[in-house]
């Protein structure tokens, strides 16, 4: 049941991060990546009230998967965007960069549980992971902003 949820809000999340993505790529990867933090830390926080009754615990879950997929659309186009070039290999580095995301989120809570820090321990990583993808996106957006002020895009092609 809990796999049901967290697949319901990730496809739901893909759908509105896509629709998102499609108006404002830039506010909808920021708002996403800010309502997935504030979720996970919600969660953490409520953990145990929320564990212990399945419509809380599929709540949750289901929120989760919906931020979290919520920001893919957004972040996939912002690559293909940056790679005007070589748009495969936008999206297969956007694919890579959350595989990387999900291996290194996996590894380190792995690591705090086998360390003795509990079952929470991997939702303060996540928390962690997901502030770090987020300060990654507002410099890229930083960037963006401040070569478009100079007359060149993200990689250094003179804009006409």
């Amino acid at each position: 049941m809990a796999l049901a949820a967290i697949g319901t809000g990730m496809t739901i999340g893909t759908f509105v991060g896509g629709w998102g993505a499609d108006r404002n790529a830039p506010r909808t990867m920021i708002t996403s990546f800010v309502a997935l933090i504030l979720t996970l830390a919600v969660y953490l926080a409520v953990y145990l009230a929320v564990a212990s009754s399945p419509a809380g615990l599929f709540a949750s879950v289901l929120l989760v998967g919906f931020w979290f997929s919520a920001m893919n659309p957004p972040i996939q186009a912002r690559f293909i965007h940056i790679t005007r070039e070589a748009e495969l290999m936008g999206a297969a580095v956007s694919h890579a960069a959350f595989n990387i995301g999900n291996a290194l989120g996996a590894f380190t809570g792995g690591l705090l549980i086998a360390a003795g820090f509990g079952y929470l321990a991997p939702g303060a990583v996540a928390i962690l992971l997901t502030a770090g993808g987020l300060a990654f996106t507002l410099a890229s957006l930083a960037l963006s902003r401040r070569d478009r002020l100079r007359g060149v895009d993200t990689t250094g092609v003179r804009v006409p």
